[in-house]
């Protein structure tokens, strides 16, 4: 026999803002390795910690921009569109936004 809980709305409110607390952390976790990732191949393509540092603090107003258009779903296409057209050939995600 199944037990049933059946959730009070304040215990669904509970679980779902621990979900997203969690879905929040793992996003951001995956975004700092994708800039591990990024830094180590920039150094070993023999960047200089300088030039990288700077590609570091520009990454806030990239990040914002992103934002922005993730909203209206154009991110990914204006940035993926945008790099292959100055010669940064970068693939296309998976799914479309």
């Amino acid at each position: 026999m199944k037990a049933r809980t059946h959730l009070t709305g304040p215990m669904k409110k509970v679980i779902e803002e621990y979900a997203n607390e969690i879905v929040e952390q793992r996003q951001k976790d995956i975004a700092t390795r994708a800039q591990y990732q990024w830094g180590m191949a920039m150094y070993q393509a023999g960047l200089s910690p300088r030039t990288i540092n700077r590609v570091i603090d520009l990454l806030p107003a990239v990040a914002d921009k992103y934002r922005d258009l993730k909203t209206d779903q154009l991110a990914d296409e204006f940035f993926q569109l945008t790099l292959a057209d100055r010669g940064v050939n970068l693939p296309e995600t998976e799914r479309k936004q």
